[in-house]
């Protein structure tokens, strides 16, 4: 990957959401020898800028699709291939941050039992199978009970996330300084990003509504604020939301973790914990 690589993140149909703008780019096509053929040039028009992102840019705008990009003159660009990033990628990138910041997992227990080593190893172990498997009714079945098994426990570490936050507000702490507090957050966002993952594998189209419907809640200009993100949940009009797509679970998984390295560490812990980010995360897009 040379300096000059950038990269656009969009959704399924290969629209690009830049807060309330929406550009949808002309995708390149795969050849028969598996190189790709780039995409016709976009330029820029009234409400339609052309965004392209750095490798950091993107770890803080991730997307369910990836293509690396180049500019064109000063404005313009098109995109040149597509990377090999997707659900199950963004759910191990959400895992791998996670489990960096926890100190000691198999320390901490779940109220049904198992600790967050075993909820780690679960979600890798169902994203492995869910790879492998067949596209069979049985398999789909047994996706979607992964998928279930892998939420409850997400709810569970919500339970845990929330009982730091008030036991922070007993001793006078900010939830939002204290690193246990961020390391649970971020494995609570890593869970929900591989039970997502692996949910939409098994009911495809449902999967795109929701993802949709998700995106075009966010673009909406006219209702700021109406979503609103926390660890425990997503929170519309005082209502838990309960859903997030896979990528942006990873987003809010990587963030915390950041959060959680530098608030135990300082500010040079955290930038240093964000190029290791950045270096798994140009192995998830395939281009290590």
């Amino acid at each position: 990957m040379t300096a000059e690589t950038y990269f656009v993140p969009t959704d399924a149909e290969g629209v690009q959401r830049t807060g309330d703008l929406a550009l949808r780019w002309p995708l390149p096509e795969r050849r028969a020898d598996g190189s790709f053929a780039p995409g016709e040039v976009v330029t820029p028009d009234v409400g339609r800028p052309v965004v392209l992102r750095d490798l950091g840019g993107l770890l803080e705008d991730l997307g369910e699709r990836i293509f690396t990009a180049e500019a064109i003159a000063e404005t313009g660009g098109r995109l040149l291939a597509e990377t090999a990033w997707d659900l199950r990628a963004a759910a191990r990138f959400a895992l791998d941050c996670a489990e960096r910041v926890v100190s000691d997992p198999g320390a901490l227990k779940l109220a049904s039992g198992p600790s967050l080593a075993d909820v780690f190893a679960a979600a890798r172990r169902y994203l492995d199978e869910d790879a492998a498997g067949s596209d069979g009714l049985l398999a789909k079945m047994s996706r979607l009970a992964q998928a279930h098994r892998l939420r409850r426990m997400g709810h569970e570490l919500a339970d845990v996330v929330m009982s730091l936050t008030l036991e922070d507000e007993r001793e006078d702490l900010e939830a939002l300084e204290d690193p246990e507090w961020d390391a649970a957050a971020a494995a609570r966002e890593a869970v929900l990003s591989a039970t997502e993952a692996i949910r939409h594998s098994a009911v495809p189209h449902l999967g795109e509504l929701r993802d949709r419907s998700y995106e075009s809640e966010r673009s909406r200009a006219d209702r700021p604020g109406e979503i609103l993100s926390t660890p425990w949940g997503n929170f519309g009009m005082g209502n838990r939301a309960g859903f997030v797509p896979a990528w942006v679970a990873a987003k809010e998984a990587a963030e915390r973790a950041r959060e959680a390295i530098a608030d135990a560490g300082g500010a040079d812990a955290g930038a240093a914990e964000r190029l290791w980010q950045l270096d798994r995360l140009r192995s998830a897009l395939g281009l290590a």
